[in-house]
């Protein structure tokens, strides 16, 4: 009874077995980075590049969530989006 109260109240937390097929994971890497440097973006080079490979993503994805490559347009958008927030100042109203 308290450990069932407990877990409604998240007090106890499960961890999540998983496994990954990793070598399965390296080939597709290897495959993906041949293509693209999905990397953190160091230089204005790295951001115009990265900036391509989104847009070529938002032609194909649009606004769909529950397309395949939804979650790569996410990765994508938040390593633009960090970049922008590092580099870019903006003065207040812009």
């Amino acid at each position: 009874m308290v450990q069932a109260n407990q877990e409604r109240m998240g007090l106890i937390m499960r961890t999540v077995q998983t496994r990954f097929d990793v070598r399965a994971i390296e080939s597709s890497w290897a495959t993906l980075n041949s293509m693209v440097h999905l990397r953190p973006i160091l230089d204005e080079l790295g951001y115009d590049q990265m900036i391509s490979f989104m847009n070529a993503l938002l032609d194909v994805v649009g606004d769909n969530e529950d397309h395949a490559l939804s979650g790569l347009l996410d990765l994508v958008g938040d390593l633009v989006s960090k970049y922008e927030r590092e580099q870019f100042v903006f003065a207040d109203g812009e």
